[in-house]
């Protein structure tokens, strides 16, 4: 799967906020504090590149690994997981679970009338929702 930098930031930003007010909480200098947050910003940009540029390709990767690679997605998190574009994943993590719940069950194979009966809402709501 191809590095998706969107997550990863978004869980190291998560990572950074629990550690800074843990050494907050143990009165750790401020100066401090910013000077651990800017190697670990190089670290996580250098640890960013390397994903980046990591060619899985050579060697013998193709004939040790299964055929069928491709991730089955069955929920709104399966969704977010596979999404490989920032700007699409942004566009996205701001929708409701109805839009993205529309967008699993149309990737499953649903037709808009099935699904509009299994989340109890109109056609019209979902080419609405599709097209916004």
């Amino acid at each position: 799967m191809k590095y998706n930098y969107s997550r990863e930031k978004i869980k190291w930003e998560n990572e950074k906020i629990l550690e800074e007010k843990l050494l907050k909480d143990n009165n750790i200098d401020q100066t401090i504090i910013k000077k651990l947050r800017d190697y670990d910003w190089i670290d996580f940009n250098k640890e960013r590149s390397f994903r980046t540029h990591q060619n899985i390709t050579k060697g013998v990767f193709f004939n040790l690994t299964e055929t069928n690679d491709k991730k089955e997605i069955n929920s709104i998190n399966d969704l977010m997981d596979e999404i490989e574009n920032e700007n699409l994943y942004k566009i996205l993590s701001k929708e409701d679970d109805v839009t993205l719940k529309i967008l699993v069950y149309k990737i499953q194979g649903y037709s808009t009338k099935e699904i509009a009966n299994i989340l109890g809402i109109t056609i019209d709501n979902i080419y609405y929702r599709i097209k916004n």
